[in-house]
């Protein structure tokens, strides 16, 4: 690759990163609005969340019982 090639695509490069940075940055942080609630009283949603904290909850480690 020519030195001539490798500015042409850091330039691309930058110009991508710049677009990126745009859209990001013009976000307002609205977009979970669109999701939220999306999932109220759906019964296999809160199966889901129940199954997921049965998880969590089985993968902390058990208290010791004290020996007496």
């Amino acid at each position: 690759m020519s030195n001539k090639q490798i500015i042409e695509r850091l330039n691309s490069i930058q110009e991508e990163l710049d677009e990126i940075r745009r859209s990001v940055a013009g976000g307002n942080g609205s977009e979970w609005r669109a999701v939220a609630g999306s999932f109220a009283n759906d019964p296999l949603f809160e199966k889901a969340v129940k199954f997921g904290a049965e998880y969590r909850k089985s993968l902390r480690p058990r208290a010791r019982r004290k020996r007496s």
